[in-house]
């Protein structure tokens, strides 16, 4: 039994009166909607994109589908799902925060969810017609959230043990005052020119680590500032004025960094850097300042203390104290011969 034919055409030329019947054939029109029933194999393939930019629903003649949502979010809608087959292939091109919302009719679903949001350039979802009010996801997309596998354009948790022959982090290089976020790590400060001050973001406990090392061999300070309340440790503040001096801080719990460690490298052998640093609240009068122990610490070496009218932070300076300058106290333990330094005050 032959096939149906799945077009008719009538012959060409005039005609008058009733037109005269049309004769089967197994043609396909390219203005025409055509049904293939039979096995159909193509040397090579080419399917249209439409790219579009605003909110925009799906008809049949959609497959490939860009959206460029630079402008403002969109919502891109399916049409009724009634098992045709249909398949559309949908994927967000611009690298903007503006999702792109993919809804099915009212009362439909795609794989049982009521919509699916593409939030990254290049994330995309590949759907078909499969059943009424239902379409059918193909294949995994990276904006899906039952795939158990990471993106390197969103924060992931690993919730296992992961081993690694080797591991890479990007370095950044800060010559200026600079606020770190959490897509730092390891960062080089360049203090050549002037002191250098890095704000630590809140502490919340997530965990989150900072490795900072002064790179220049200056005589600047680099200086690790918390945020509010917190502590590094049982400080307010890092200080470093030696070249290779750092520190490996932890976001260990909220209000608190842990200070992991001092370094300096040396061939390989850690050290802990020579400038000192202090938070003592308790001290709040210059006579307090004053009776701190110098003597055996370096210059730019830092006290943290609070005074009535707030915050101050003093240096090691070198020389005897200015008495016309009331930032100026003279230590305790000053000696002209082997001690000849001051406190002096910065903020």
């Amino acid at each position: 039994m032959s096939a149906s034919p799945i077009i008719c055409y009538h012959p060409l030329g005039t005609f008058t009166g009733a037109p005269p019947t049309p004769v089967p054939t197994d043609v396909a029109l390219l203005g025409a909607d055509n049904v293939f029933r039979g096995v159909n194999t193509f040397p090579g393939l080419r399917i249209g994109t439409l790219e579009i930019d605003t909110d925009y629903p799906l008809t049949p003649l959609d497959f490939e589908v860009s959206v460029d949502a630079s402008g403002g979010p969109r919502i891109i809608t399916l049409p009724e799902a009634v098992g045709t087959g249909q398949q559309y292939h949908i994927y967000k091109s611009d690298n903007s925060d503006n999702p792109v919302t993919i809804n099915p009719a009212p009362g439909e679903t795609i794989d049982g969810e009521p919509s699916f949001v593409l939030l990254f350039q290049n994330a995309d979802l590949f759907v078909t017609d499969s059943t009424d009010e239902n379409w059918k996801k193909i294949g995994v997309s990276i904006e899906d959230p039952t795939v158990d596998y990471a993106h390197a354009q969103r924060a992931n948790t690993f919730t296992n043990l992961n081993t690694f022959k080797g591991v890479r982090f990007a370095t950044l290089t800060i010559t200026d005052d600079y606020e770190m976020t959490e897509l730092d790590f390891s960062i080089m400060v360049n203090a050549e020119s002037q002191p250098i001050t890095l704000t630590l973001p809140p502490a919340t406990g997530s965990g989150q680590f900072y490795r900072v090392k002064k790179r220049d061999d200056g005589d600047e300070i680099v200086t690790v500032m918390r945020q509010g309340t917190d502590l590094i440790g049982d400080s307010i503040s890092l200080n470093f004025i030696d070249q290779d001096g750092g520190c490996l801080l932890q976001d260990a719990a909220p209000g608190y960094w842990d200070n992991i460690g001092f370094f300096g490298l040396d061939e390989g052998v850690t050290v802990q850097t020579d400038v000192g640093w202090w938070y003592k609240p308790e001290i709040g009068t210059n006579a307090a300042v004053a009776s701190w122990p110098t003597l055996g610490n370096p210059v730019n070496s830092r006290l943290d203390c609070v005074f009535p009218d707030g915050l101050r932070i003093y240096l090691i300076r070198p020389g005897a104290a200015d008495g016309g300058d009331p930032g100026h106290i003279a230590p305790n333990d000053f000696d002209a011969s082997f001690n000849a330094v001051h406190w002096e005050q910065k903020t």
